[in-house]
């Protein structure tokens, strides 16, 4: 390895003002012996105020990591400017960087800063557009047409890099699918492949297998959430038919039959929590026999016949045919809450349904979030669960404190959504942003 090659970095002044699009990173390849003008090229861009200049100092030394050192900095690069010179195009380091950057497909714009033969330069510039620094032209010149040629394309080159970063962790990552793109960032990403500019380096193939299975994931994730919710739908609707059913009927044990039929269904689409869902469902339904027998003692109480003042003096009306109790002259109303009907007492069972719905959606939201702050570890610890609310009071009440309640654990869940390690473009239900608290919505955005 040649002794006057360089491996080091010094990086231009970043700006911290999130108003301003962020600056277009540039990575300069130069042989030691062209030091002094390199700065002169650095001073020059960073003067600019739009570019982040990434600059090799430090020697290499023998058994030094140097390659996966220089790979790193020339792949978090936007473009690789190449100062072209007799000792940097017989560099092999130089060399080596031209060949590195050309694999990850980035832009190259090479530089002449004195005259070198045709066969000198890389062969693998010949048919790029130089920038001109050499004899005849003046270093200011020079200066303003490199940063024209850093310019171009400037959107799709900073994509490009973008999108290749992330391709690369999902790689190495075993491409594992948290990795991928979500929602609007898949169709940004397409766009991006189809508006290519004639002049810019093509994508590389990572690049559209990340595309291709973010957009595969997506279709699989949303297919299933549309099943899912379409299942729900039909297994609410079948309970509710079965309960106004059973509720005409006035029967306890046709309300407790439907309850447990409207479990199973949801269960049954619910598989990662199955045994959990069937422990609770048998649980429910004690709940609500327990809660519709309550409510008819007060009725049955009232039906029965007060032995303390003796039996009834007044004798059913009699049929003038043959002396009985006539069936007509019973005016007592037997449909469903009406006066004198034993079931006026019991709770509504559209609204049992409901808080049995309630109960379901809340306690899966907090074991999604138990999941979560587990995964998260440490990140989480200072995030609890709120306590679960009790199960004495009537339905309205115990339906109140079941809203609170899942209202809570939205606002939690939403911001445990904002600490994943995931991509920032991640759809999240926007009910649950709207609950997330402001120093989060403010750190997302």
């Amino acid at each position: 390895m040649p002794a006057a090659d360089t491996l080091g970095l010094t990086v231009g002044a970043t700006d911290a003002d999130p108003d301003k699009p962020p600056k277009l990173k540039v990575f300069v390849s130069y042989s030691r012996t062209d030091t002094a003008f390199a700065d002169e090229v650095v001073a020059g861009l960073e003067y600019d105020g739009g570019f982040e200049v990434f600059l090799d100092r430090h020697s290499i030394h023998e058994g030094e990591a140097w390659r996966e050192r220089l790979g790193g900095l020339i792949a978090a690069a936007d473009i690789v400017v190449f100062l072209v010179s007799r000792a940097s195009a017989a560099s092999e380091l130089c060399q080596w960087e031209v060949s590195h950057a050309q694999s990850l497909s980035k832009r190259i714009v090479p530089a002449l800063i004195e005259p070198v033969s045709a066969d000198a330069a890389p062969a693998s510039l010949n048919a790029l557009q130089y920038v001109r620094f050499d004899e005849g032209h003046s270093f200011m010149a020079g200066l303003a047409s490199l940063r024209r040629a850093l310019r171009a394309d400037l959107h799709w080159i900073r994509e490009h890099t973008r999108l290749l970063t992330r391709a690369q962790e999902w790689d190495t990552a075993g491409r594992s699918e948290n990795r991928l793109l979500y929602g609007p960032d898949i169709a940004a990403a397409k766009a991006w492949l189809e508006q290519r500019p004639p002049d810019a380096p093509p994508p590389l193939e990572l690049h559209r297998d990340y595309i291709a299975a973010s957009e595969q994931a997506e279709a699989a994730r949303l297919s299933d959430e549309r099943s899912q919710a379409q299942t729900l739908k039909n297994a609410l609707s079948r309970s509710r038919r079965a309960l106004a059913l059973a509720t005409g009927a006035g029967g306890l044990a046709g309300v407790a039959c439907i309850a447990a039929g409207y479990f199973w269904y949801v269960a049954r689409d619910q598989r990662n929590f199955a045994e959990a869902a069937i422990e609770k469902r048998d649980a429910y339904i004690a709940e609500l026999e327990a809660a519709v027998a309550e409510a008819q003692e007060p009725a049955a109480s009232e039906d029965e016949p007060n032995m303390s003042e003796g039996p009834s003096t007044s004798p059913p009306p009699l049929s003038p045919s043959n002396g009985t109790a006539s069936p007509e002259d019973d005016t007592t109303d037997m449909t469903p809450n009406a006066p004198g009907n034993s079931n006026a007492g019991a709770p509504d069972p559209a609204l049992v349904a409901e808080l049995a719905q309630l109960k379901l959606t809340a306690e899966t939201r907090a074991r999604r979030i138990e999941d979560e702050i587990d995964l998260l570890g440490e990140r989480l610890t200072d995030i609890a669960l709120p306590p679960r609310p009790s199960e004495e009071g009537t339905v309205d009440e115990q339906l109140a404190n079941w809203r609170a309640y899942d209202e809570r654990l939205k606002e939690i869940e939403a911001r445990v959504l904002m600490m994943r390690p995931l991509p920032r473009q991640q759809t999240i239900d926007p009910e649950i942003l709207q609950k997330a608290p402001e120093p989060y919505m403010r750190k997302k955005g």
